[in-house]
């Protein structure tokens, strides 16, 4: 299995348990998935493009790396 998913099995299994907090701002595993589907959406039409994110520590950054 690859962390995606896990992260799908988790948000299925244990939809409102905190998957991660960042600072003050906490997310369930069902709301990590669905925040790292989006992205993924999000550059779909990038495939085999090279693109440049720039970010800080925050739950955006561990969504894009998603």
């Amino acid at each position: 299995m690859i962390l995606e998913d896990y992260l799908k099995q988790h948000a299925r299994l244990n939809p409102d348990k905190t998957a991660v907090v960042c600072g003050m701002e906490a997310c369930s595993y069902a709301e990590l998935y669905e925040r790292a589907k989006l992205r993924s959406a999000e550059f779909s039409d990038c495939r085999g493009k090279v693109v440049l994110i720039r970010t800080t520590q925050t739950l955006d950054f561990l969504v894009t790396k998603l």
